[in-house]
């Protein structure tokens, strides 16, 4: 006998049904996990907005000094001591390699703008 003939039309409707509760089960299952997921997703979220909320006094406290130190700086005196590092490093190989080189100031000194 065929295969098909002892798996009559009974056999594969019920294997039919279990194979469509099992792809309502998944597809519930997938409907939790990703509503669980969305929610944890907006809690994060909102805690999130809470703590910049509580840090935006400080740091615009904090961008306000540091706009007034910047804006107080002498330039030609920073520029001044960055030409005196890269002529350190021209003679020590050492530590043009090691900082120069990190912070971008290979090469010769820049003039001094006055």
């Amino acid at each position: 006998m065929n295969e098909d003939q002892i798996d009559s039309t009974g056999g594969l409707a019920a294997r039919v049904s279990a194979l469509q509760r099992q792809v309502f089960l998944l597809l519930l299952m997938l409907l939790i996990v990703g509503a669980t997921l969305c929610g944890y997703l907006a809690y994060q979220d909102h805690i999130c907005h809470k703590d910049a909320a509580a840090i935006r006094p400080r740091a615009v406290q904090w961008i306000g000094q540091f706009q007034k130190i910047r804006a107080g700086v002498n330039t030609t005196q920073v520029q001044a001591f960055v030409n005196s590092l890269v002529a350190y490093g021209a003679g020590h190989p050492d530590f043009e390699r090691a900082v120069l080189a990190k912070y971008g100031l290979n090469g010769s000194p820049a003039p001094v703008k006055k």
